[in-house]
């Protein structure tokens, strides 16, 4: 074979093989395992829980890794229903009116797992006569049925807190008016400090973690309310918002901690969802001050 000949065969080959094979470097970025990145925004009062258990979950498992973006409910639940964002942590479940827009604009039904419970704390000045809260007189009051003259207020108007007391109370729009808006949560603190006749209504994951130091200066000057509620048999029970009285649904502002899948692009994000109710995540959960969705075993360890 002449080295002409032999030239041409080695051209030839060289050609097959680089059109079977495209280009390797593309092939890497598009389908290799270093791509598999999950977009997640979550709620702003959750973001301590969130990094938690994220940070445990990418220490045991290569992937998928997490970029994660802390908003307001608002924001996040429109981007869900806009299909802009896939999956997303908020401290409700979607209503059946969100669901339904879903179901008929993107021709699929979000998955919601709730893998941990939350509650609504009341908060006034620890020079404020009030001792404790009544969630009927809180009820008449927000309907215009009393003639209480305190100010409820929320972090921010578009507070996740003003939807659940919407949805606990079943107030209207109008009703929703009464509720005085801050600009964030540490004004309405400061608020409250300089007036008090003021009581704000937040999250109890800001204040969860009794022992912390964050949350002393949080609450400096400040006292969180009980609150008197009937069970379902009707028997009266005045509580303050603990881990204890939100696992035993003892304390009646109870919201849950929701995961929403609404189509999440990685197959590997569903190692997370497994991953929220094992042992580890759940024990993630008590550590910072709430109830875990299941909660965990007691570990005993036995010595020869």
């Amino acid at each position: 074979m002449t080295n002409k000949l032999i030239g041409s065969c080695l051209f030839a080959a060289v050609l097959l093989l680089s059109a079977c094979s495209g280009n390797p470097a593309s092939d890497t970025k598009t389908t290799g395992p270093e791509n598999d990145t999950i977009i997640c925004w979550a709620d702003s009062s959750v973001k301590v829980i969130v990094q938690e258990e994220i940070k445990a979950f990418e220490n045991i498992y290569k992937f998928p890794r997490f970029k994660t973006t802390y908003l307001k409910e608002d924001d996040i639940v429109k981007a869900l229903l806009d299909n802009k964002v896939s999956v997303a942590v908020l401290h409700r479940m979607l209503s059946e009116n969100e669901v339904n827009v879903l179901r008929k604009r993107e021709n699929f039904t979000p998955k919601q797992y709730v893998f941990a419970y939350d509650a609504y704390a009341f908060i006034t000045s620890d020079l404020s006569f009030y001792e404790k809260l009544d969630a009927n007189e809180l009820e008449r009051f927000l309907k215009g049925k009393s003639d209480n003259t305190f100010t409820l207020g929320i972090e921010n108007s578009n507070a996740q807190a003003k939807t659940f007391l919407k949805n606990h109370f079943n107030l209207n729009a109008s009703q929703l008016s009464k509720l005085f808006a801050a600009n964030s949560v540490n004004e309405l603190m400061a608020y409250l400090r300089s007036n008090p006749k003021a009581i704000a209504i937040i999250p109890f994951s800001y204040i969860s973690d009794v022992e912390s130091d964050s949350t002393a200066a949080f609450l400096k000057d400040l006292k969180v309310l009980p609150v008197t509620a009937a069970d379902s048999t009707g028997t009266i029970y005045t509580t303050l918002p603990t881990q204890s009285s939100i696992s035993t649904k003892e304390y009646p502002m109870i919201s849950p901690i929701v995961l929403v899948n609404c189509g999440m692009e990685k197959k590997s994000g569903t190692n997370f969802v497994n991953f929220l109710f094992k042992t580890k995540a759940q024990r993630l959960i008590l550590k910072c001050g709430l109830s875990p969705a299941i909660f965990p075993g007691r570990e005993v360890i036995i010595k020869p």
